[in-house]
């Protein structure tokens, strides 16, 4: 509701909150952005809180953001929106929508958004820290409480590791035998006794001289 109230002040104020609880940006890594800073579907923030840059992949969504927000110029997806006006349009969609005493109802909860839905999702906390740029990963373990207790996923994972480990072990007691080709059919040929010319003079030499055909001599 938010996203689409904030989107009829101003559609690129829009694609930028889509941008952001997809990627966990904050809104100041994202409004430096430069195009330049985007490549191969991942998206580069030079300039973060940390001092150090991080890059992270883009979902189908941030990246559809990115690509309609091409249509308002400027050197990155974001350059030309002024922080003010998007905060002004922000508490404007946040009064509409009946949040204006949520004290916790300020853009940067796009940002927490993201963090809780990737570790919902059974993301480890340490990726997490790493996609979200948190110096510590006490910053991360903030979310600890939201991560999931299905365990169901382990034995799903040990199960896959059992069949890749069985299906190896076959392949090494039963190796696939060489087709059987031309080299095969030359082999019986040559078999004593199968027509070689060899094996005819041998029987005949063979047979008894008594046992001889007779000839008719009136």
């Amino acid at each position: 509701m938010m996203f689409a109230a904030i989107g009829k002040s101003n559609p690129h104020h829009e694609l930028l909150c889509r941008f952001l609880v997809d990627t966990g940006a904050r809104v100041g890594e994202a409004l430096a952005l430069k195009w330049n800073d985007i490549h191969n579907n991942t998206v580069t923030f030079w300039i973060t809180k940390s001092g150090k840059s991080r890059s992270v992949p883009l979902t189908l969504r941030a990246a559809e953001a990115l690509d309609l927000a091409r249509a308002f110029g400027g050197s990155g997806p974001f350059s030309t929106i002024s922080y003010q006006n998007f905060k002004y349009n922000w508490n404007r969609a946040r009064k509409e929508n009946g949040f204006a005493d949520d004290p916790h109802m300020v853009p940067h909860i796009l940002r927490h958004t993201c963090a809780s839905r990737l570790v919902q999702a059974g993301i480890d906390l340490r990726r997490v820290q790493t996609f979200l740029g948190h110096q510590t990963i006490q910053m991360t373990l903030r979310y600890a409480h939201l991560a999931t207790n299905d365990l169901d996923q382990c034995a799903i994972a040990l199960n896959a590791a059992n069949l890749a480990a069985t299906t190896k072990t076959q392949a090494r007691a039963h190796p696939a035998q060489p087709p059987r080709g031309k080299g095969a059919r030359h082999t019986r040929q040559s078999a004593p006794g199968n027509g070689k010319p060899g094996a005819k003079k041998a029987g005949r030499q063979a047979m008894p001289a008594g046992n001889s055909p007779r000839r008719d001599h009136a």
